[in-house]
């Protein structure tokens, strides 16, 4: 499960920001979905599989995709 994460976040990716937490969805306390607005303006669904929070931001491995 993925803890620490809050909106405002950067998210990373291969050591760049590539967006910021818009709203963490959550279901009975665990994380589901997490949205993040790319630097782009986008707004994409994130996996919690897919992230790892450390140092105040959050880091994914997931490839961007527009929702």
């Amino acid at each position: 499960t993925l803890t620490g994460v809050s909106v405002g976040m950067p998210l990373l990716s291969n050591g760049t920001q590539v967006g910021t937490v818009y709203r963490v969805v959550t279901a009975n306390g665990v994380v589901t979905r997490v949205l993040v607005q790319g630097t782009n303006g986008r707004i994409y669904s994130l996996s919690p599989s897919s992230l790892t929070a450390s140092g105040g931001s959050l880091t994914t491995t997931a490839s961007l995709r527009g929702i």
